[in-house]
């Protein structure tokens, strides 16, 4: 009977323990299933974090390189005589809004917009500006706006201080010679009419005198004299020939060109081959920088408005004409036909505010 009983009590004992060993191990499949449960859920939320933030990012990316894209794209479009024109009809402050500009990728998808002001940061200083740029994300949530100042580098280094100037030699008969301009910088009366490296002959030439008196032809300049080619260049403009030329609108003349080839309203236009300025070209407002690579001939009276600089001799025959401005030869000089070379102090000015580049000012990069 105790056998019995305590056969039972064991049996009974038994069920109870593995009873409890089941709701254990049920509690722990249903611990573990929440924390896997969380894990997973964690995991999810962030991964769609990741992902937002990637998204955001990326956007922010976007508007960024749009905002320098503008940046660069506004050295491009600066345009000085329009800045100055925009100016001036607004009490010599310019603000300019470009339309906005949208970006695409090569398969034509948008990959953002820009948009471009100009400021002058002075009134009537057109020499330093200020440009602001908004750029966008393609879906235009994310936005980013860039600052950058910009200084306005004339192609000129310093205006010419003669009518005529040459490396070498100057020869010039019948002809008028003028030059009634004053120093832009300190003033003094800029009179002289030749500035030569070599012998200068003036033969039945008209040169009005002036006021002051000063003498009107400089010859044998060893200053000239002993400059080399480039150095002759560089004498008179701001960068190497190299570089110059990479600026200007070139024009090929492997066959005789006339004035009818070259561009209107380019600035700075440089030739290559033989060039004849048979009809006016270039204004005292608007005066044009003509670098001529070749022979150059100006006929049939034709005026030629601004500064021509001729790397060769220069030897226009007989042919009338004239130049309203200065001429800088990189060689000798020989006319004899009743050629008008007269100084242009205003042409100069015009060319030196209008005529050039623009860089970066060091330092002035903003990023909002």
């Amino acid at each position: 009977m105790m056998h019995s009983k305590l056969k039972l009590s064991m049996a009974t004992k038994s069920m109870m323990y593995s009873h409890q060993q089941g709701m254990i191990t049920l509690l722990m499949a249903i611990v573990l299933l929440f924390a896997i449960s969380s894990l997973t859920m964690f995991g999810v939320h962030v991964g769609v974090m990741e992902q937002r933030v990637s998204a955001n990012v990326f956007r922010a990316h976007q508007a960024f390189e749009a905002a320098q894209a503008g940046i660069d794209a506004s050295m491009a479009l600066l345009d000085r005589q329009e800045i100055r024109r925009m100016g001036e009809a607004n009490g010599g402050i310019v603000i300019s809004q470009y339309p906005t500009k949208t970006l695409t990728d090569s398969y034509d998808n948008s990959v953002g917009t820009y948009t471009i002001s100009y400021e002058t940061i002075e009134a009537h200083n057109y020499e330093h500006l200020k440009v602001s740029v908004i750029g966008k994300s393609s879906d235009n949530t994310s936005i980013k706006s860039l600052e950058q100042d910009i200084d306005f580098v004339p192609y000129i280094s310093y205006p010419p201080p003669a009518t005529v100037v040459a490396h070498t030699s100057i020869y010039v008969k019948d002809a008028l010679l003028d030059n009634q301009s004053k120093d832009p910088y300190t003033g003094d009366w800029w009179d002289a009419v030749i500035w030569s490296g070599g012998n200068s002959q003036i033969i039945n030439t008209e040169i009005p005198t002036t006021s002051s008196e000063l003498e009107r032809i400089y010859e044998h300049s060893n200053k000239l004299k002993l400059l080399s080619d480039d150095g002759f260049f560089e004498n008179f403009f701001i960068e190497t020939k190299t570089n110059v030329k990479l600026r200007s609108t070139e024009v090929s003349c492997s066959t005789a060109c006339n004035t009818s080839s070259l561009p209107q309203n380019k600035g700075l236009v440089w030739v290559t081959g033989t060039l004849t300025i048979d009809n006016n070209y270039g204004s005292q407002s608007n005066p044009v920088i003509l670098v001529v690579e070749g022979t150059l001939k100006i006929t049939n009276g034709a005026t030629l408005q601004g500064l021509i600089y001729v790397d060769g001799n220069w030897d226009n025959g007989n042919n009338p004409g004239s130049i309203n401005g200065a001429i800088i030869v990189n060689g000798s000089v020989k006319t004899s036909g009743g050629m008008n070379l007269v100084y242009d102090q205003v042409a100069m000015r015009n060319i030196q505010k209008n005529l050039g580049f623009p860089v970066r000012t060091a330092g002035t990069w903003r990023d909002f």
